[in-house]
């Protein structure tokens, strides 16, 4: 396995063309059977695909498989894989009543870790959506703002017209890989603050305060080797913190706050109602909860956080900061180096970490700058 993974290389046989204009902001393929790929983008559209398609040749001339193309012809050329569904930007000013999907520009897609028949997707027009696969259809619709109006000026001899603004844009809906708790999804917005909906009940459940910048990036720890563990869920913003909530304790829910300068802090509850924090260098102390944690994991804006597989470490991007990882349990800083593992990206990016639970057999493949891919072994 971890030959074949220093050895991954394009595809010189398939491609993909991006529907989306101007580009694909997010996509995600499916853990089930790594066949089904989902395409999001700034045009509010979402297209699925299917892997194992065999393709159309370059010219045209076949919709199904080699037999109908003359070898002259499909030789040495990559075939297109055409999309499964499509669904296009919906207008905001339809007033029929009818989701159909969203209407600006959406972040992240992820499926349902259990199965394809369902997956879940973010957007800037304020709104979290749980789709289902078979239709293409969202079949639920989270809320976490709500639209202004106001007047456009389209020049002279033109009449005024109305519009509608998201007032809070959500950066990320993800959904945690254990299956004991894969009706949750966290969320970030603008607002500064992570809300927790649950499916089952199709409402938000818990809203958490603790960023004092937009919440740009997210991701739930794998858990325990059995696949159960504490719902952890690390977040970063826009001002530079990360923290990690353990989101059982409520209002109190931060229990790792990142600090790359002084160190980082894990805090559990006291009998007394203080916290007790331990940082770096065996640092010891109590903190009031009145007192905010102010500590930063990155200069600029938290861009991408992921767990390992094993859930032990997170991996932490900044813009224009080197990459970091940091150990979960109390947020030590590691003296991993990832060389030119750089990107001054100002949007929100994903990280991949493909792998197991053996962190031997990991390896994280990061986009930088120029959108060159890098691949590093997360253990050398």
């Amino acid at each position: 396995q971890t030959l074949r993974n220093l050895k991954l290389e394009l595809s010189l046989t398939r491609e993909i063309r991006a529907l989306h204009v101007p580009y694909a902001s997010t996509l995600d393929v499916d853990g089930v059977e790594d066949r089904y790929l989902l395409t999001a983008g700034g045009d509010g559209a979402v297209v699925l695909y299917d892997l194992e398609e065999r393709g159309i040749a370059e010219d045209g001339r076949n919709s199904n498989g080699d037999a109908q193309v003359p070898a002259s012809a499909s030789q040495g050329l990559p075939r297109t894989v055409q999309p499964l569904r499509i669904r296009r930007r919906r207008n905001t000013n339809e007033a029929d009543g009818q989701d159909d999907g969203h209407s600006a520009h959406i972040s992240s897609v992820q499926w349902y870790p259990a199965d394809t028949g369902m997956f879940v997707t973010a957007s800037m027009d304020s709104t979290v959506k749980v789709w289902d696969t078979n239709e293409f259809v969202p079949r639920l619709s989270f809320r976490v703002g709500d639209y202004s109006e106001g007047l456009s000026y389209g020049g002279a001899n033109r009449p005024l017209e109305t519009f509608r603004r998201p007032e809070r844009r959500v950066h990320f809906a993800r959904m945690p890989l254990n299956p004991s708790s894969g009706y949750l999804i966290a969320a970030g917005a603008s607002d500064q603050k992570i809300r927790i909906f649950d499916m089952r009940v199709q409402a938000a459940v818990q809203t958490i305060k603790g960023h004092r910048g937009e919440v740009l990036t997210g991701d739930w720890a794998s858990g325990a080797p059995s696949g159960a563990g504490p719902p952890m869920l690390c977040t970063g913003a826009s001002d530079g913190s990360m923290k990690v909530w353990d989101i059982r304790r409520g209002k109190d829910s931060c229990v790792v706050n990142f600090d790359k300068t002084n160190g980082s802090t894990f805090v559990r509850p006291e009998r007394g109602g203080d916290m007790e924090s331990w940082g770096a260098g065996s640092r010891r102390k109590q903190l009031k909860r009145s007192r905010p944690d102010v500590g930063l994991a990155h200069a600029g804006a938290v861009l991408s956080v992921r767990y390992t597989p094993c859930g032990r470490f997170i991996l932490s991007a900044g813009r224009k900061d080197p990459l970091s990882m940091w150990q979960a349990s109390d947020g030590a800083r590691l003296n991993a180096n990832f060389v030119d593992a750089e990107n001054d990206d100002e949007r929100p990016f994903p990280m991949c970490v493909a792998g197991n639970r053996e962190l031997w057999k990991s390896f994280l493949l990061f986009p930088d700058s120029s959108g060159t891919i890098l691949l590093y072994p997360i253990f050398g």
